[in-house]
């Protein structure tokens, strides 16, 4: 496990030092499980969905970046069942993986675009289940998972911008192997996919000199920015 992520890290450090576009995000959302389960169906949003924050980091071509993601919630998902009254159980979870960012724009750094964003990593999960007089946590193994999802990104100033955007997670979550919970709601295991929506803040950077060569933009010209030609000044 260490060796992969040392290896891994490597290989992110390799790519964004030989990056056209460094891409650095700081992110929150609100992720609403879909649980294949009919146990952990959803009525009450306010409780059962969970609050994260991560960080994305990201370097490649003007238009596509390699990158890590790093997350865990603020807020954890919680449920109750009708046939346990007084039982309830919440789940935590913590994400590391890898990702490809696509930005469909004319100018990725400067102006708005479609962003198109997939990935995989290990999900990890510790359930606490709370009881009338006690609580017990069991904390699940990682677990090999995808995501897929579509946003939009836009400039708030110079390289600064708004990040938004929607993905769906596929992950399964493993059986309980815990004597004594085999009649517990979801033991068995089971699909534990879930919508996220998320929103956040990117610095986008041009770091190498052809890439600084991007743009015949005249109001880039103008203020200094960079252009086709190199960088400009007044």
């Amino acid at each position: 496990m260490k060796k992969s992520i040392l290896l891994f890290s490597c290989m992110l450090i390799c790519v964004i030092g030989f990056s056209q576009h460094f891409h650095l995000e700081l992110f929150s959302g609100y992720n609403i499980p879909n649980y294949d389960n009919p146990d952990y169906e959803i009525e009450d949003y306010s409780e059962s969905a969970a609050v994260p924050i991560g960080v994305r980091i990201a370097g490649g071509h003007e238009y596509a970046q390699l990158g890590f993601e790093y997350r865990q919630n603020l807020t954890n998902s919680t449920f109750t069942f009708d046939k346990l009254p007084g039982v309830s159980t919440t789940l935590n979870e913590t994400f590391y993986g890898a990702f490809l960012r696509i930005n469909i724009s004319s100018i990725p750094v400067y102006r708005a675009g479609i962003v198109l964003k997939g990935g995989a990593g290990y999900y990890t999960y510790e359930q606490t289940i709370n009881g009338l007089n006690e609580s017990f946590v069991n904390k699940f193994d990682k677990k090999l998972g995808y995501h897929g999802g579509i946003g939009l990104s836009g400039p708030i100033y110079m390289n600064l911008h708004l990040e938004v955007g929607y993905s769906y997670h596929f992950v399964n979550r493993d059986p309980m192997s815990v004597a004594g919970f085999e009649a517990f709601p979801g033991a068995a295991g089971y699909k534990a996919g879930y919508h996220a929506i998320t929103a956040g803040l990117s610095i986008n950077l041009m770091v190498t000199e052809k890439a600084k060569a991007g743009c015949k933009n005249r109001r880039h010209k103008s203020k200094g920015k960079h252009g086709r030609g190199g960088w400009y000044s007044k």
